[in-house]
């Protein structure tokens, strides 16, 4: 078979081959390009399941037996390729494949993909960055450098997390929550920087399509981490409805416990491994990369749920919105619309406006009255207010169906002029506040 570059096609028209198409990552991956037009083949040990599964072209593949074209006859020309599969052990122990051998297999799919031009992403680890190295970081480090050699795509993920399945690291973190009464909180705080599989998947389908950035290395991630117990905190508040007890525990302390531990018989085993390689984990600039791919970190807490969306704080912010726009009191059907709204431009991700915001909305002025303070409340206000004008209230409240006297009229100046005024004084303390819980574009997004 002949992979060739789809040069004039548009992402929705193309070929996506995918290895690892029945992982955790894999399989929202092919959910998503399947959603966005993509053809996908999927390449694994098993199908992936779901209707997704059942829509795709299903090619069985092992890391142990490299590929080659020939494999791969009849599934059409294929315009990108993501590589996912991997040996997740983080050492030699236990059965598994050889460092030589995991490379040797990326090799040989990179050189397919190469024969007809197609584009090659490979998905690497956060942890390939790490001084300190593991078998798992010393491999995809080496495939790096291979596939940047060739001219192809690395993408580095942060925590990946969220999801309608947990699977994965994220599905045994979401078991351990799920299972233990008290959770450690290691001191000091290993730092994580979380990044939805949803939003991974976006990135690296624009990576995939005609449009791409220049090929490279990108780091997928939220540019502020936040510390592993806070993950581990919301895990437990809005993906299993638990409240187990997070303690205090010196690093020191949890070896020796381990230790002692895998001596006793019966008594749960912690892998100091990945314990060491967490606590490892360099941190990544990931703003360039965040902006290139036009991905917006979602808020943990929305991220965390199962949908991966939060309708209550969109909710909230509708309200908030059409109050500052004059709506005494905007009903439930006007808010539900503004929640659809955004959902369907903007992947329902709320602005994460701060509560004070969300309960007096005229605290919005100051950052509203003046050009430069952020594009997206005025995108928002400006959807909120086409809404608005579509109801009865909102029609009689932009649209003067009476002239109005001189009196009423000055004073309006008046307490908009002042108004205004206040908003002058304290907008570059608003900005402020703003900018510094603001993501990478400057869009404001809370956790």
């Amino acid at each position: 078979m002949a992979l060739s570059s789809a040069s004039g096609n548009e992402p929705e028209n193309g070929h996506l081959l995918v290895t690892g198409a029945a992982g955790y990552i894999g399989r929202v991956l092919v959910a998503r390009a399947l959603a966005a037009g993509w053809r996908v083949t999927a390449l694994s040990r098993t199908a992936p399941g779901g209707a997704a599964g059942r829509r795709c072209r299903f090619i069985p593949y092992d890391l142990a037996r490299p590929i080659d074209a020939a494999a791969l006859d009849g599934a059409g020309k294929v315009d990108a390729v993501v590589h996912l599969a991997a040996d997740t052990r983080i050492d030699e122990q236990g059965p598994g494949l050889s460092e030589e051998d995991e490379v040797a297999a990326a090799r040989a799919l990179l050189a397919v993909a190469s024969a007809g031009g197609a584009r090659f992403i490979f998905v690497s680890s956060q942890s390939a960055g790490a001084g300190a190295e593991t078998r798992y970081s010393r491999v995809k480090r080496r495939i790096e450098e291979v596939v940047t050699g060739a001219g192809g795509y690395v993408v580095r993920p942060g925590m990946v997390y969220g999801g309608p399945q947990a699977a994965g690291l994220f599905g045994i973190l979401c078991g351990l929550v799920a299972r233990s009464p008290v959770i450690p909180a290691l001191r000091p705080a290993p730092q994580v920087q979380p990044i939805h599989v949803a939003d991974l998947c976006d990135g690296m389908l624009t990576l995939a399509g005609v449009s791409a950035p220049p090929p490279g290395r990108y780091d997928i991630a939220d540019p502020d981490p936040v510390p592993f117990d806070r993950f581990l905190a919301a895990i437990a508040r809005h993906r299993v409805r638990r409240s187990p007890l997070l303690v205090p525990v010196p690093y020191a302390l949890l070896v020796a416990a381990a230790r002692i531990a895998a001596r006793v018989p019966f008594l749960p085993t912690l892998d100091l491994g990945r314990v060491e390689a967490l606590r490892r984990l360099p941190a990544m600039d990931t703003r360039p990369s965040m902006v290139a791919l036009g991905l917006i970190p979602r808020p943990l807490a929305d991220g965390m749920r199962p949908s991966g969306r939060s309708r209550r704080r969109l909710a909230a912010e509708g309200a908030a919105l059409f109050r500052y726009l004059g709506a005494a009191a905007p009903g439930k059907g006007l808010v539900r619309r503004y929640v659809r709204a955004i959902e369907s431009v903007d992947d329902g991700v709320p602005l994460g406006l701060p509560a004070p915001m969300l309960a007096m909305p005229a605290l919005l002025r100051p950052i509203d009255a003046f050009p430069g303070a952020t594009g997206w409340l005025r995108l928002r206000l400006n959807m909120a207010a086409t809404l608005l004008e579509a109801t009865p209230a909102g029609d009689a409240l932009f649209v003067a169906r009476r002239p109005r006297g001189i009196l009423p009229t000055a004073i309006d100046i008046g307490l908009t002029l002042v108004a205004d005024g206040l908003a002058l004084v304290l907008s570059p303390l608003a900005k402020w506040v703003w900018a510094k819980r603001a993501g990478p574009d400057g869009t404001h997004r809370v956790r």
